[in-house]
């Protein structure tokens, strides 16, 4: 077997194969020190209802990943459709500037969260797994809620916001 194939596809082959797979958006948060610290994630999802787990990916040096070590506990926001300019703010590289001018509230848990996100999630930290460049983030859901039963997700899909639509 080649050196190619023993690696797998190339990472922007799998990037491209990946964005035919339709996600969710969410915003990772965390607080240490004073400072709130935000990421986009879209690779979030439920782990275990007994007990209430969660996980996420998250890049190893990630500032984020850092205040969730240092504090123990994090929130995952689900975002709406009115939500792709939190999304594609907090997707960029950087520290607690990408939180300038976005609304928080601190969770009973600790963490800041989004006002106005569709749903949140209130974790602590259960643990965390090397995997590859990245760390999978296993948290141990502790509370959460939702805004309404009407608003709509924001998605991704072939790299673009996407929102929901009824077939007809």
């Amino acid at each position: 077997m080649n050196a190619s194939a023993q690696r797998g596809l190339m990472p922007e082959q799998l990037r491209l194969l990946s964005s035919f797979f339709a996600t969710g958006v969410t915003a990772v948060l965390s607080g240490h020190d004073g400072e709130c610290l935000g990421m986009t994630v879209n690779s979030f999802t439920s782990l275990s209802l007994d007990p209430p787990l969660v996980l996420f990916g998250a890049q190893s040096g990630s500032s984020v990943l850092q205040a969730i070590r240092a504090s123990g506990c994090f929130t995952v926001n689900v975002l709406a459709t009115d939500q792709t300019d939190i999304s594609s703010q907090l997707a960029r590289r950087g520290g607690p500037e990408k939180m300038q001018g976005i609304d928080t509230v601190t969770a009973p848990c600790g963490a800041p969260r989004l006002t106005g996100a569709l749903a949140w999630f209130e974790c602590a930290l259960e643990r965390c797994e090397a995997a590859g460049d990245h760390l999978i983030v296993i948290g141990r859901v502790l509370d959460g809620g939702y805004r309404d039963m009407v608003s709509e997700p924001l998605l991704f899909f072939r790299s673009a916001y996407r929102a929901l639509r009824t077939a007809d």
